[in-house]
Formats: structure tokens, C-alpha cells, sequence
């Protein structure tokens, strides 16, 4: 219709959880390395990688149903996702490891720690996104059941 808004309230609340969710993650990964070395191309290298892999969390979440979430299979069985996510990583090695990035970017080389930072909050964005998709479903369901005491 021409005067519904452009985003329901369903939609409205996901990019809400979204917003938010990316916002702590990148927050957290920055001010972690500024606390730990104060090293503001080491954190704003990892504030770029752990965006990648929180999206990367999102994308494979939403394309499943709630019941094929912890399915190795079924994440990985789309190629076109596997090509998209291995040219993504790609990208993400050459701006944070080749010299003529490094220099472009201003980027650092990450260690352990921050890659596995990066890939623990892209991997806590699905489990929330998950977690989300199945409250929904589960609520979704009680609502359509049929009331008993009518």
C-alpha cells in the first residue's frame, strides 16, 4: 500500500537488534585493544575485521530456518555463500596483511587474540540472531495455537 511504512515492526525490532548488536561488538574490539597496547591502527584494524565477521554471522543465520542453525551442511551448502564468504576473507587478509594495504589502510597485522575476538563476536551475533529467530518462532506458534477455554 502506498502509506504502509517502509519498515514493520518486525523488521523495525530486527534492525534495531542489529544496530545494537554491531555497535557492542565494534565498541568492545576497540577500546579492548586501546586498553590492552594503545594502538589505534591495531584497533581500528580490528574494529573493520570484526565487523566482517559479525556480518558473516548474520548472513549465515538468516538464510537458515531455526531448525538448521547448528546443521554444518546446511550452513555451508549454499556455493554461493562459500565463494562469497571466501572472497570476502580474501579482501580481509590482503587489507590486513599485504604492505600496500597496510600502508593505504592504515591497518595492522592481527594477532590471535584479536582474530579470535573478531570471529567470537561474529560467531555470538549468530548465536543471538539464532536465539532471536526461535523466541520469535516459539511465540509465533503460541499465538496461532488454538485457544482451549474459548
Amino acid at each position: 500500500a502506498a502509506n504502509a511504512p517502509l519498515l514493520g515492526q518486525r523488521l523495525f525490532a530486527q534492525v534495531l537488534l542489529l544496530c545494537v548488536l554491531f555497535t557492542v561488538g565494534v565498541v568492545v574490539a576497540y577500546f579492548s585493544v586501546l586498553k590492552q597496547n594503545g594502538d589505534l591502527d591495531l584497533a581500528r584494524t580490528l574494529v573493520v575485521h570484526t565487523l566482517v565477521w559479525m556480518e558473516i554471522g548474520y548472513l549465515l543465520s538468516v538464510r537458515l530456518a531455526p531448525t538448521d542453525a547448528l546443521n554444518w551442511r546446511a550452513i555451508w551448502s549454499t556455493p554461493v555463500i562459500r565463494g562469497g564468504i571466501g572472497a570476502v576473507m580474501l579482501c580481509q587478509l590482503a587489507f590486513i596483511y599485504l604492505p600496500p594495504f597496510q600502508k593505504m589502510f592504515a591497518t595492522k597485522p592481527l594477532g590471535a587474540l584479536e582474530w579470535a575476538t573478531a570471529v567470537g563476536l561474529g560467531a555470538l551475533v549468530f548465536v543471538l540472531v539464532e536465539a532471536e529467530k526461535r523466541l520469535r518462532a516459539h511465540r509465533s506458534s503460541k499465538s496461532e495455537a488454538p485457544k482451549l477455554n474459548q
